[in-house]
């Protein structure tokens, strides 16, 4: 909650901490446009260019607890602009490299850096929105994903073709982030943001109470498999585009940061599902029927263009509902108001989970097989993993006297 219980919503502060969220998810959609260059220059295969595509989250996946934890004790503000501050290092570092290891391991600085960001920033949103605003709050943060990484597909063909390249546009998103550092500090200096709203510090017999509640796994599942799904189909879209369907590499950015920006009403409409009352699970579950469907669907060859855009556009729409909602109902699974950082962690490491594995899974699994429809076994699976934590969740929120 704000750290005035009587202020009003500091919407001066949410605009600037979606801008750092923003940045952030810039880092994944950088690479999609790029891909086909750096294979070329670096001499990648396919499945080496899945794990580049994942490893921004690979310490997300190890980590995202660990942020959260770290933010309870120490501050969630001091988390978050840390964490600008590794993604600009880290894009910087980037820029420079000559191999696959070395974008590797630029890429894991990076992740570091966004997983800071997105681990604190909903902690932020809380604590910034007053009581009656906290739903459409993070409606608007969960536009942090579509606006960041549609922007920068679309973007990318157009500043590699005046910054001389990939390295040119890895050196942008460095500003970028070093942008939202600034802002941030400025935004939130002087705010009496607690690193917790109760005296004494988090300990580990709570942390411990966190990590084997039902409630925040439930949850974090039924968001972890929409990552998967999202970044799954969406990364690899543009490459599709140019090697099956003929698309010069511009048409298929800005074909892809369309489709992907349609995350963005979907998110829209899953905070009104927030507002309206309808059940949380059924919005997740309902999220994840329309996914399902557009995933089957998306990489079919024997179907017209126009159809598979559509399915390209209605997949991350569908896919929006869920962020907000899940988002919403992590305050009321967590054990305590000192420990919800801490249930926000457990939630982002599934989410990083699936979207470090999502990609080279899927590129394994088309590599393997010659045919880009094999994607669907995963995207399909975790669809239907994603159900079943809609159903787990009805019960626990049952149990708890939730909607």
């Amino acid at each position: 909650m704000p750290a005035d219980p009587s202020a009003g919503t500091r919407w001066s502060a949410l605009a600037v901490i979606l801008f750092a969220g923003a940045v952030g998810a810039a880092q994944l959609g950088k690479l999609p446009a790029a891909l086909p260059l750096i294979r070329g220059e670096l001499g990648i295969g396919l499945v080496t260019a899945g794990w580049i595509i994942s490893t921004i989250v690979v310490i997300g996946a190890a980590g995202s607890l660990f942020a959260g934890i770290a933010g309870d004790r120490i501050g969630h503000r001091r988390i978050l602009i840390g964490g600008t501050v590794l993604v600009a290092a880290g894009s910087v570092a980037g820029a420079f490299s000559n191999d696959a290891a070395g974008l590797i391991a630029s890429r894991i600085v990076e992740g570091v850096g966004y997983i800071a960001v997105v681990t604190a920033a909903p902690v932020m949103v809380s604590r910034s929105a007053a009581a009656r605003d906290r739903a459409a709050a993070f409606g608007i943060w969960s536009f942090y994903m579509p606006l960041g990484m549609s922007s920068m597909i679309a973007l990318s063909p157009i500043v590699m073709d005046v910054a001389g390249g990939w390295r040119g546009l890895w050196l942008l998103n460095g500003a970028l982030a070093a942008l939202a550092f600034v802002a941030l500090a400025a935004s939130l200096h002087g705010q009496r943001f607690a690193p917790v709203p109760s005296p004494t510090p988090v300990r580990l017999r709570g942390i411990g109470v966190t990590v084997t509640k039902a409630g925040p796994w439930a949850l974090a599942v039924g968001m972890g498999a929409y990552s998967l799904v999202y970044l799954s189909s969406m990364a690899f879209l543009p490459t599709y585009l140019i090697e099956r369907q003929g698309f010069d590499a511009r048409s298929a950015a800005m074909l892809v940061g369309l489709a992907v920006f349609m995350n963005a009403p979907g998110c829209y409409v899953g905070g009104r599902i927030v507002r309206s009352g309808i059940p949380a699970w059924a919005g997740i579950a309902l999220g994840y029927c329309g996914m399902a469907v557009c995933a089957a669907g998306l990489y079919q060859s024997d179907i017209p263009f126009a159809l598979r855009y559509a399915l390209a556009m209605a997949l991350p729409f569908f896919g929006g509902f869920i962020p907000p909602i899940v988002l919403s109902r992590i305050e009321a699974h967590a054990p305590s108001p000192e420990l919800y950082g801490t249930a926000v962690g457990i939630v982002l490491q599934v989410v990083s989970f699936g979207q470090f594995v999502g990609p080279p899974v899927m590129a394994a699994l088309v590599a393997a097989s010659g045919n880009w429809q094999s994607g669907a076994w995963l995207t399909v699976a975790a669809c239907a993993t994603g159900l079943a934590a809609a159903g787990v969740l009805r019960r626990l929120d049952r149990r708890a006297g939730l909607r």
